[in-house]
């Protein structure tokens, strides 16, 4: 059927030595319920084996739960008791979170009364609530820290979870050398802060690094691999750091969002069908030293103000190498942007500096703009664009000068707009591979095709240095 039990609004009830099997949602299902009995049931090839929903105070005890999408689910529901539940060959074997949508206070959710007695494919579950300045043990199938204060775990291998580690409302707790395989998420951390995370792997997962309104937050050299919707996903959080962390053949790289004063540092992101990196609705977080190699998009920040990006690496990706979109006071230094569709991509931004950034060898433009104002543009190396080295499209009052513009393959630049292409006859203009003139800067105007036009291009690469 639909649901095995079903026990709406009931309190008090005794379900023993029941057997469930191939029910679509759950085996035993509760919502709304308190002080429920569940013991000694056997609950196969169901949906949930046995479904919490917003109830509370009820034990669980000697079930066995094999086979199904998700084993034991908690959902919105606190002051639970499970001991000696019995969980194998599940998809997922425990689930316990907030319940989205249920009007339940997320940290309540997660006080629950679990020891190790229960089991997971033969291991225990490690679920610490409240506890401080104590380690782990290392053969835990699940583990959970909950208002937890300097815990430390090592050298975990846990799958088949809903989510493999999970830290809520715990502080200064390290977790280093895990692995997390085939599950919902490799490890998750929430309303946490100052916790560290070093040399985790996460394969197979749905997401495998997630980190919800936290702070202070730091991933280092830690790997997702084949995630089927980000390697790294962070939300709403302050203050983290991303260090010599990797994300390959997932849907997704590293994503942040609503995040402010974060940092992405040595970062790599390949192979990911859709961005390598991505930000939205980002502030103030620096993206630095990162490599984006064989993405959808590179790297790519939308809603993003005041962040910057430095000495970072997209090459081979579809689409954009950086894409900036709807954005303010950005500072795009010294990147490679080279073999992308486009090398650098701006929509509807302002006021923002793209300087010293090489962008060769794209199979379209190597600095694509549009509705985009008062942004200054410099000392870029622009050549062997498959189009144009530059095309602006609706754009007013930029600055472009010092730029080394050579060899792209259809013409050098285009724009239809307002904007400026030197800093006057002192500073001067761009060197251009198609347009000969004396002296650094010389006196010969250089036309943009459409509108605009340099009046003092140099005669040498570089002549301004």
């Amino acid at each position: 059927g639909k649901v095995g039990i079903s026990l709406r609004a009931a309190e008090d009830c005794n379900i023993t030595e029941n057997h469930c099997l191939a029910n679509e949602r759950a085996g035993i299902y509760s919502n709304e319920a308190r002080g429920l009995n569940l013991a000694e049931n056997h609950l196969y090839d169901n949906g949930n084996g046995i479904l919490l929903s917003a109830s509370n105070d009820c034990i669980v005890r000697s079930n066995h739960v094999s086979r199904n999408v998700y084993g034991i689910s908690l959902r919105g529901s606190g002051e639970n008791l499970l001991r000696e539940n019995l969980m194998e060959l599940n998809r997922y074997h425990l689930r316990i979170d907030g319940g989205e949508g249920m009007g339940v206070p997320a940290l309540g959710s997660y006080a629950q009364d679990i020891d190790q007695s229960n089991l997971v494919d033969g291991r225990p579950v490690c679920y610490l609530v409240g506890r401080s300045g104590t380690d782990v043990p290392e053969d835990c199938g699940f583990l959970g820290l909950v208002s937890c204060r300097e815990v430390a775990a090592r050298n975990l291998s846990i799958s088949n979870s809903s989510v493999g580690i999970l830290l809520v409302n715990s502080s200064g707790c390290r977790i280093q050398n895990g692995s997390i395989d085939s599950s919902e998420k490799g490890i998750l951390i929430q309303e946490s802060r100052d916790c560290i995370i070093a040399s985790c792997e996460a394969e197979g997962c749905i997401a495998g690094f997630e980190s919800r309104d936290s702070s202070g937050i730091q991933f280092v050299a830690n790997r997702a691999q084949g995630c089927s919707a980000e390697g790294f996903r962070l939300d709403g959080s302050l203050n983290l750091l991303l260090l010599k962390c990797s994300s390959a053949s997932s849907n997704g790289g590293i994503s942040l969002h609503s995040c402010r004063l974060c940092r992405v540092q040595d970062c790599s992101a390949a192979g990911n069908a859709k961005d390598g990196l991505f930000l939205s609705l980002s502030h103030k977080c620096s993206i630095v030293g990162n490599q984006a190699t064989s993405n959808g998009r590179g790297i790519s920040l939308a809603g993003s103000n005041a962040c910057i990006l430095e000495a970072n690496s997209a090459t081979s990706n579809q689409r954009d190498g950086i894409s900036l979109e709807q954005l303010s006071d950005a500072e795009v230094v010294n990147n490679t942007a080279s073999e992308n569709g486009q090398g650098i991509f701006v929509h509807s931004s302002k006021r923002s500096r793209i300087a010293g950034n090489t962008l060769c060898n794209n199979s379209r433009y190597g600095l694509r703009m549009s509705t985009t104002t008062n942004c200054n543009i410099t000392t870029n190396q622009i050549c062997s664009n498959q189009i144009a080295g530059i095309n602006l499209v609706d754009c007013t009052d930029n600055l472009l000068y010092h730029n080394i513009i050579q060899d792209n393959l259809i013409q050098n630049a285009a724009d239809n707009g307002n904007n400026h292409w030197d800093a006057g006859a002192e500073l001067g203009g761009n060197y251009w591979s198609d347009h000969a003139v004396m002296g650094d800067p010389g006196d010969v105007p250089r036309l943009i095709p459409g509108r605009g036009r340099d009046r003092y291009p140099f005669q040498h690469p570089g002549g301004w240095s």
